[in-house]
Parts: structure tokens; sequence; C-alpha cells
């Protein structure tokens, strides 16, 4: 999976685009991923700024679910 990031100062002028690439397994179990990945950023002329990479591993986590939105709901409830 590949992911991209346009990254800008406080003012919001632009300062580089990241991005992040990585290969990812998912285990027997679909609760784990692990793999490589790589991130680099290039600066807005085009030139290479820091690159770097490493091992990933995430565990899904369980989420509540939330009650079924219907017409008759005020918002918020």
């Amino acid at each position: 999976m590949t992911f991209v990031e346009l990254t800008s100062d406080a003012a919001g002028a632009f300062l580089a685009t990241v991005t992040v690439s990585a290969t990812v397994k998912l285990d027997d179990t679909g609760d784990v991923i692990s793999g490589p990945y790589i991130v680099s950023s290039v600066g807005p002329d085009g030139q290479a700024l820091a690159d770097s990479s490493g091992s990933l591993q995430g565990t899904r986590i369980t989420i509540a679910l939330i009650a079924d939105y219907t017409n008759s709901q005020d918002p918020g409830t």
C-alpha cells in the first residue's frame, strides 16, 4: 500500500511530498499485519530530502458498535 502526504508549514507554504510505501502481510488469524516500509520525501524543487525504512506491525482492535441512526433521532443522541 502507498500513502502520499503533502506537507506544509504553519502559514500553508508547501514543504514536501512524503510518500510511505509498505508491503503488508496478514497473518493466518486475520488479526495481525506486518511487513517492511519505506518513507521518502521530496522538496518543492524536486530534490530528494530524507529517506527512512523499517518494519511495521499492527494488531486489529475491536471497536464498540454504535446505535443505528434513524430519522426520528435528534442530532447528537
